[in-house]
């Protein structure tokens, strides 16, 4: 009796290792002390799939609440003239994670913003392509999988649309290419809402990008020796809600109807666009956010138009001139950094 209950103890050990699972798997979400309310509401979500003891919430890193030593020790002089302290704060709040993930014992764990949305059978959904990934790549060949994505990374490229244009500003593109099915490499993701990441990824993270620079998705998404895929459909969206962590949540921003959809495939909303902060003034701490951006260029091509005769010529030299100080800037600010 006893030799037959080890054999049976034995088998359910092989069987466990043979069989995918994401039932030892705590599911990681990033929440704001002060964000009660998202807290409740993302946790009836996840619960939909979840038992409640397997929903670790992480406290986020509140930007405003960061001393100036504090910001000069975790964000680069670039992070800290140019950047919100949101923008800090959601950073760091992901680095968080990056050390668990270092310091635990899983090869690989999940995190969440508090804002999303899960497609039916998620569970079952993520064990599938995790197993599917490591089949295609090896279990150990592989930093990250998105679970939900913005820009582009539809595994069509001709419904990139106008995600090409933040791709182009920011670099760090891939070539996209497909591995399996339902997994492949996006050309160039934003939006870190649902993504895991295993043990070897989280430490390129650290070691190579510790120090905030500029949004978080926008630095490490843009890292090319960072071995990263997204799952096909993808299995996460966020809700309507403007995140409370890097974005600006009041002003004319908020005027927008949460309900506009740019996009069907990652379900992008043009209230999160419009509303993301792209740049802070130091001098008078004016956000600049990319609707506001794009104000700034269509009055300023419409004042050309009426003040300068030369108008033709002045408003092509005026646009060129202003993208390539976007690129420029994005493309400085946002490159990645240690310690």
């Amino acid at each position: 009796m006893k030799k037959c209950s080890t054999l049976l103890q034995t088998l359910a050990v092989i069987l466990s290792l043979l069989i995918p699972s994401t039932n030892g798997q705590r599911f990681n979400v990033i929440n704001l002390a002060r964000d009660t309310d998202r807290w409740e509401r993302v946790k009836v979500e996840l619960m939909k799939e979840f038992d409640l003891e397997k929903i670790h919430r992480m406290e986020g890193v509140h930007g405003k609440s960061l001393t100036s030593q504090e910001r000069h020790e975790n964000a680069s002089l670039g992070a800290r003239l140019f950047c919100t302290e949101g923008t800090i704060g959601c950073y760091m709040s992901h680095r968080k994670f990056w050390e668990q993930v270092v310091e635990g014992d899983e090869p690989y764990q999940i995190v969440f913003e508090d804002d999303v949305v899960l497609t039916d059978d998620f569970q079952e959904q993520v064990k599938a392509r995790i197993e599917e990934l490591k089949g295609a790549v090896g279990a150990e060949n592989w930093d990250v999988l998105m679970l939900g994505a913005l820009g582009c990374v539809n595994p069509n490229p001709r419904k990139y649309g106008s995600y090409v244009i933040p791709a182009f500003v920011s670099g760090g593109c891939r070539k996209p290419r497909k591995i399996t099915e339902n997994i492949h490499i996006p050309m160039r993701p934003f939006g870190t809402h649902a993504y895991i990441l295993s043990k070897r990824g989280a430490k390129k993270l650290l070691d190579r990008s510790w120090r905030a620079t500029y949004h978080v998705d926008c630095v490490i998404w843009g890292m090319r020796d960072l071995d990263l895929y997204i799952a096909h459909p993808l299995l996460v969206y966020q809700d309507s809600s403007p995140s409370t962590v890097g974005a600006i949540t009041s002003g004319p921003e908020t005027w927008i109807p949460s309900s506009i959809q740019m996009d069907d495939y990652t379900k992008m909303r043009l209230e999160w666009v419009w509303n993301e902060a792209v740049i802070r003034i130091p001098a008078i701490n004016l956000i600049i956010t990319q609707g506001r951006y794009l104000l700034i260029g269509i009055f300023g091509s419409i004042f050309g138009a009426f003040r300068h005769k030369k108008a033709p010529k002045f408003l092509p030299k005026f646009l060129s001139m202003y993208f390539i100080f976007i690129v420029s800037f994005n493309r400085i600010i946002n490159r990645p950094r240690g310690r």
